[in-house]
């Protein structure tokens, strides 16, 4: 079973999995890594405000997804930080979000199709208002968010709208819980799925 865990920006996510990953062992948990996308987009210096370099950056995330699927699909249970339909998303919704009016070329359309063979089974959306996302943003050192404010009002709201389509996400909402209890919340959802 793989589990996407989905959410905003500072959010929890990540801090959550790696709670799960140290408490409990036999979870596979497949972090975010894009560094070595992002190491070939600056080596091609393609420029997502590009049509043509954008399908490209698009194709390379699409890739990188299908490998990190590969990767963890036959453990029995995944959590997935992002995952597939984060990638999926993220190529239809981001050029109309960030108001260009481009056509997505079809071979682009049929790598995103092509992609839901690696979505999970279900989806936990870990939910917080705006004035906790950017509480949480402002303690974090940890990394840098150079888009957190453009994401969080523009791209934020399309991705829940997105999500909101799948019958397989499950909504915690993460105002009042430390990172401690969103785990454990998590490792409650995944013990009712699994009985």
């Amino acid at each position: 079973m793989i589990i996407a865990i989905q959410g905003g920006m500072a959010v929890g996510k990540t801090t959550a999995l790696k709670i799960i990953e140290k408490v409990y062992p036999k979870i596979a948990i497949s972090f975010e890594d894009i560094s070595p996308v992002v190491d070939k987009i600056n080596k091609h210096q393609l420029d997502n405000n590009k049509l043509d370099d954008y399908c490209e950056i698009q194709q390379l995330f699409i890739q990188h997804e299908r490998d990190r699927y590969e990767l963890v699909r036959d453990n029995e249970i995944v959590l997935m930080d992002y995952g597939a339909e984060e990638i999926a998303f993220y190529t239809q919704y981001f050029p109309k979000v960030a108001g260009y009016s481009w056509t997505l070329p079809s071979n682009l359309l049929l790598e995103v199709n092509r992609l839901k063979e690696c979505f999970a089974d279900y989806i936990i959306f870990l939910d917080a208002d705006e004035t906790v996302l950017y509480q949480r943003q402002k303690n974090d050192f940890n990394r840098r968010r150079h888009f957190f404010k453009w994401y969080t009002y523009h791209l934020l709201p399309a991705k829940k709208h997105y999500l909101d389509t799948f019958s397989n996400v499950i909504h915690i909402n993460t105002n009042h819980l430390n990172a401690e209890e969103v785990a454990e919340k998590i490792i409650d959802i995944i013990r009712k799925l699994t009985l």
